[in-house]
């Protein structure tokens, strides 16, 4: 049976475009603009997609400086483009087995170490805040609590009898701080 040189460039056709559509149902892109739900990527059939969805993870939302980073594209339906992996290879930092970090380009950091412990790192000469949504408030430091111990030592009320009580006796208890959160 011979095959009809109209039917098979036909084939060959189809195929194609068959094979193109599948290659791109997985695309890696640039991150061309990233504001709200839906992001704008480079590198998708050789234009911009914008209003790509985004398709992250529970709980955590990131996004990328603007004009920096990549994205794992895939195609829903083999039409509806959709970001489900995203990262900017720029700033990393090195984490041991078991270890999970939270991180942006300026050096502010949550990590969570493979010994259990949470450590949190703010941009130097920026604030850390512990928020139950009524409002931070500011943390006294061991520093603080000594000054006010030093004063106490030193602070004395008249008394209307002799004029006044002296020092105190008895040393104020340090300021050992929390065991369970620390700064410095």
């Amino acid at each position: 049976m011979s095959l009809d040189p109209r039917n098979a460039s036909g084939l060959r056709e189809r195929t194609s475009r068959a094979a193109i559509a599948l290659k791109n149902l997985v695309r890696r892109v640039s991150l061309a603009a990233t504001r709200g739900s839906t992001w704008q990527v480079q590198g998708y059939d050789g234009e911009p997609a914008d209003d790509v969805e985004l398709f992250p993870g529970i709980g955590i939302y990131a996004r990328p400086r603007a004009g920096r980073g990549e994205a794992i594209v895939l195609k829903v339906a083999g039409t509806h483009p959709v970001i489900v992996a995203t990262r900017d290879d720029s700033h990393h930092i090195e984490l041991d087995a078991d270890e999970t970090a939270v991180f942006n380009s300026t050096g502010a950091l949550v990590r969570i170490t493979k010994e259990g412990d949470i450590v949190v790192r703010a941009k130097p000469g920026r604030e850390v805040f512990v928020d139950d949504g009524s409002g931070a408030q500011a943390l006294a430091t061991k520093a603080d609590i000594d000054a006010l111990a030093s004063w106490g030592k030193l602070h004395v009320h008249p008394d209307p009898s002799s004029g006044s009580t002296g020092t105190p006796s008895v040393d104020p208890p340090s300021a050992d701080g929390t065991l369970i959160l620390k700064a410095k």
